[in-house]
């Protein structure tokens, strides 16, 4: 079993394990937690050992990912780097290998679940359901489909946003 690390399990101490398994992450995480590497050898010697490793996902992966973040309404609250996880995850089991994701993101859960990539939660008790975000004008009740919009295009108000279950999650034990 490979895992594919976001920011979340770095900051909650998942560096103390990265000499027992096979982890991957990518340079966008990295950046992300660049403040931390700086002051933890234990992500370098696992870097060195091969223990952890850093791969950019291909750029079909990633626009697989926005295209499913879009229509879950999701994509307005993932960051690129983000993204980068899921694809990486997405291209590994492409790939044939058995991984996960480990994160205590929501956003991230839900896309990869409907990508029915499997997650583990660090802190959390992840997400239950899978669900869809519509985005709305609560004041001329205008459904918006510009994902990346905070303002009405019709009245000037604030958009805000809505969930629709789609299924529960099936929570499976690896």
């Amino acid at each position: 079993m490979y895992h594919v690390l976001d920011s979340t399990a770095f900051y909650n101490g998942i560096s103390d394990s990265l000499n027992s398994n096979i982890y991957y992450t990518t340079p966008e995480i990295i950046s992300e937690i660049n403040h931390l590497q700086k002051h933890n050898f234990k992500l370098d010697i696992a870097i060195e050992l091969g223990n952890l490793n850093i791969v950019s996902p291909h750029k079909s992966s990633i626009n697989k990912v926005e295209s499913v973040s879009k229509k879950t309404g999701d994509f307005k609250q993932l960051s690129f780097a983000d993204i980068t996880v899921i694809a990486l995850s997405l291209q590994l089991i492409n790939n044939k290998k058995k991984i996960n994701i480990i994160t205590d993101d929501f956003n991230i859960e839900n896309v990869a679940h409907l990508l029915k990539i499997p997650v583990v939660s660090v802190s959390t008790t992840g997400i239950s359901k899978i669900v869809k975000w519509i985005f709305y004008c609560p004041v001329c009740n205008t459904n918006v489909n510009n994902v990346k919009s905070t303002i009405c295009n019709s009245c000037g108000s604030t958009i805000k946003k809505k969930m629709i279950k789609i299924k529960d999650v099936v929570l499976k034990n690896d």
